[in-house]
């Protein structure tokens, strides 16, 4: 099951993240914001500490080429993202190695 439609999406916080559209895609307007808050409330600092698992690409579709066989080897590349961003490095920021240890996006439905 992906992210549901017409859906709010909250931080544990309370925190609104964003709501989906109708096509289950957190997308806010035409200048690129796609999170109304970033998934953290923490401040990171640099890039490196911002980044967390995703598997998605910029179109919130999985990413075909292998995001580290379903997060089951440290060999290769996955996709993650930055969970301290609003624009659309929250949903893909670059391809990081597998063997990398970043915290993961869940979603609670």
């Amino acid at each position: 099951m992906g992210i549901a439609p017409s859906t709010p999406y909250s931080r544990p916080d309370g925190t609104l993240i964003a709501t989906t559209n109708a096509n289950g895609i957190f997308y806010l307007d035409d200048v690129s914001n796609f999170l109304t808050h970033p998934y953290s409330n923490i401040a990171v600092g640099s890039n490196e500490a911002a980044r967390i698992w995703v598997g998605w690409i910029n179109d919130w579709t999985v990413d075909s080429s292998g995001y580290c066989t379903g997060w089951t080897v440290s060999t290769g590349g996955g996709r993650h993202a930055r969970q301290d961003a609003i624009d659309s490095q929250a949903v893909n920021y670059s391809i990081q190695l597998c063997s990398d240890t970043n915290p993961i996006a869940c979603v609670e439905q």
